[in-house]
C-alpha cells in the first residue's frame, strides 16, 4: 500500500486532527470496520510496549459469508497489512508505533498474548467475549479479525464501558465442542481465559463459531 497524506508535506505545522481523520478514512476505505482509538495507559506497561494509545479495528469476513479457516486467514492478513502500513505512517511522522497483530504478539507456546486484540475490542465497547472465548460483536458475530496499532501519538480517545455478555443460557458452542475445550462459563471482564477455554484442547475445527447463533444472525 502506498498512500500519501497532506500532499506529502510533512515539514512545518501539521493539523493532527485533520491527519488523523485522513488516516482513519483510509483505513475505512481499505475495508476496516469499527475503528476506535483507545487510551491504554491503564494496561501494564510491559503489555503495551510502553505506548499509551491504540487504534483498533476489525476486518469482517463479509461479503464472502464464509466461516472457514481460509476466510479468516485472508481477513487476518488484510488486517496485518493495514496495521503495518499505519505504523509506518505514524513512524514517518516522528511517533513510535507498533503493529499489534497476531503474528507479532501471539506466543505459540502459551497460545496467548500479553494484550489480546479482543481485549482492545472489548475496551472499545464493541462486543463481549463468548463462552467459546471468541470476541462477539452484535452485528458481525465472531466473523471478523481484529488488528491494532499501538502508538504514542496523542489522540482523542473513545474508550467505552465493556459490553456485558449476551450469551445467556446458550451452550451450543460447548455442546458441539468434541474435545470438550469449552467449559460453558459466562464471561465477565477480568475472567481468565482458562475459565472459559482449554486452548490446548482446542482443535480449531470452527464448529463453535459456525454454530453460534450470533453468527447466524449476522449472516441473515
Amino acid at each position: 500500500m502506498n498512500v500519501k497524506f497532506l500532499n506529502g508535506e510533512i515539514s512545518g505545522y501539521i493539523n493532527l486532527e485533520k491527519l488523523l481523520v485522513e488516516l482513519l478514512t483510509e483505513l475505512k476505505n481499505q475495508g476496516a470496520h469499527m475503528i476506535t482509538v483507545l487510551d491504554i495507559s491503564a494496561v501494564p506497561l510491559e503489555n503495551r510496549r510502553g505506548l499509551d494509545y491504540a487504534i483498533v479495528y476489525t476486518i469482517p469476513l463479509y461479503p464472502e459469508n464464509d466461516l472457514s479457516w481460509p476466510a479468516f486467514d485472508r481477513a487476518e492478513k488484510k488486517g496485518e497489512a493495514l496495521a503495518e502500513w499505519l505504523a509506518r505512517e505514524l513512524i514517518f511522522l516522528g511517533y513510535e508505533a507498533y503493529p499489534h497483530t497476531l503474528k507479532n504478539v501471539f506466543n505459540n507456546k502459551t497460545l496467548s498474548s500479553l494484550l489480546p486484540n479482543k481485549t482492545l475490542a472489548v475496551m472499545a465497547g464493541s462486543g463481549w467475549i463468548g463462552k467459546n472465548s471468541l470476541f462477539i460483536n452484535p452485528e458481525y458475530g465472531s466473523a471478523l479479525s481484529i488488528a491494532a496499532v499501538l502508538t504514542n501519538m496523542p489522540l482523542p480517545t473513545q474508550n467505552a464501558t465493556p459490553m456485558a455478555s449476551r450469551c445467556g443460557d446458550c451452550n451450543i458452542c460447548r455442546d458441539v465442542c468434541v474435545p470438550g475445550a469449552i467449559k460453558g462459563r459466562l464471561w465477565e471482564p477480568g475472567l481468565p481465559r482458562e475459565e472459559l477455554l482449554d486452548a490446548f484442547c482446542c482443535t480449531e475445527c470452527f464448529q463453535c463459531l459456525a454454530q453460534c447463533p450470533w453468527n447466524r444472525i449476522s449472516r441473515g
